[in-house]
């Protein structure tokens, strides 16, 4: 069964076979050299197309590697641009690797969170890409955000458990954490013992002897209150 779409095609066809029937000899050469005329700058425009993505790739490579070349001498800065300069430069297919390159910069620059970034950016692109593991995990520890350095790590290895540069900087994580809990632990507070009171002999003997008075006063009143009610009773009765 044709659906709608089908039959708007086929009746589409149908008209222009029609169309075509209908035309005389002149005029069919004209369609012709037209529908040529169409198809030739049809190319035209593909294969100028074709040039400027090249040149845009051309330009990629040009400052991708220039990039690196200035990366190497230690010009951080420079480098960055470039990277960022081939990343404007359009669609291209390995930008996982060239983000992550932007990525070692901001780390040398000391800006972890741009590092933290465009590392991220690059696992994302690519989760399979391994040295994005590896910088998200430099950048992430540079923050001292030693546990999420730990999983960009345990990320990485789960597609390489052989890895090197993610083995080693997994166990410095692990290393960096022991050693500051034990910080923490010495740091803390700890219950200052008790102090040992020394009382006088003296001292003693006249606390003593006071409380007794205290008891003998509070024992007078007590009985001249109950004689007071003895007498009252009496009085009620009378």
């Amino acid at each position: 069964m044709m659906s709608a779409g089908d039959h708007a095609d086929l009746k589409a066809q149908q008209e222009h076979v029609a169309q075509l029937k209908s035309m005389d000899a002149g005029e069919l050469h004209d369609y012709v050299a037209q529908a040529k005329a169409r198809d030739a700058e049809r190319k035209k425009q593909e294969e100028e197309l074709d040039a400027v993505r090249l040149e845009a790739l051309k330009l990629v490579e040009l400052a991708t590697q220039a990039g690196r070349d200035a990366f190497r001498r230690g010009d951080y800065e420079e480098a960055e641009l470039l990277f960022t300069e081939a990343l404007e430069s359009g669609n291209i297919d390995n930008r996982h690797e060239i983000v992550c390159n932007r990525a070692a910069c901001a780390l040398k620059l000391r800006r972890f969170a741009d590092a933290v970034a465009d590392a991220g950016e690059a696992t994302a692109l690519e989760p399979a890409y391994l040295k994005g593991h590896w910088r998200l995990a430099q950048a992430q520890q540079a923050l001292g955000k030693l546990d999420r350095a730990a999983a960009a790590c345990r990320c990485g290895l789960e597609l390489d458990p052989e890895n090197a540069q993610l083995s080693q900087l997994l166990a410095e994580l692990q290393a960096e954490a022991a050693a500051g809990n034990r910080t923490k632990e010495e740091m803390a507070p700890t219950a200052a013992p008790l102090e040992t009171i020394s009382v006088d002999p003296a001292a003693q003997a006249r606390a003593a002897a006071l409380r007794r008075s205290v008891n003998r006063q509070e024992i007078a009143a007590l009985t001249a209150g109950n004689e007071l009610l003895d007498q009252t009773d009496t009085i009620c009765r009378s």
